[in-house]
């Protein structure tokens, strides 16, 4: 049953989200817990105004972070 974890957590490891750099920082300099919850609030809100699929860029403008079609 290990070998399957150990599979498993090997893969998760691999995946580009896990090794971005705010994690390794995060890693050397543990943020409070506010901060964390305030960042994964922002990346939670950001997710549902894009959601459901093919209303990225109406998101985006929602949030004022894209320009609008000329």
């Amino acid at each position: 049953m290990s070998s399957i974890a150990d599979k498993l957590a090997a893969e998760v490891k691999q995946h580009r989200v896990y090794s971005h750099p705010m994690f390794t920082h995060w890693a050397e300099h543990p943020p409070a817990p506010e901060v964390v919850g305030a960042m994964f609030h922002q990346i939670q809100c950001f997710c549902a105004s894009t959601r459901p699929g093919w209303n990225f860029p109406k998101g985006l403008r929602t949030l004022g972070s894209a320009r609008r079609p000329s």
